[in-house]
């Protein structure tokens, strides 16, 4: 039995790991590009590839300048650091969610008390999660 894991060529994500009883080799001839196999575990949270090489996915050099705030349409929380071409989405305990480009530096505001989960997302970095609480 290998151990396996099957990765996009073109962005090096990670899509699937799993054991066969093929070598990966005989595994890589029943793929279509841009699937790629390789032997071993990578897992997408932790990993990408990069010229074909298993990586580390980076962290974003993201801070806050505070996590609570108060809900009054003025009071704001600061973001900066985000990498060019992130995407932001704040979902609130009792809000719908939103999400859109994220600028550097970014702000949120918002009138309603609520614990919103921030999420700034862009591939091949890990994704910043931080809760702030509007009061």
């Amino acid at each position: 039995m290998t151990d396996f894991t099957i990765y996009n060529e073109i962005t090096g994500s990670v899509q699937q790991i799993g054991v066969c009883s093929d070598t990966v080799s005989q595994l890589q001839e029943s793929l279509n590009f841009p699937e790629r196999a390789v032997e071993g575990h990578y897992y997408s949270k932790a990993n990408y590839f990069l010229l074909d090489v298993p990586t580390n996915r980076p962290t974003q050099p993201i801070t806050l300048d505070k996590t609570t705030f108060i809900a009054n349409g003025v009071d704001s929380v600061t973001i900066t650091g985000a990498v060019t071409g992130s995407t932001m989405t704040i979902r609130g305990d009792t809000t719908t969610e939103q999400s859109g480009p994220c600028d550097n530096p970014d702000y949120f505001i918002t009138e309603i008390p609520d614990t919103y989960t921030l999420t700034i997302s862009n591939f091949p970095y890990l994704d910043f999660v931080a809760t702030l609480e509007a009061t």
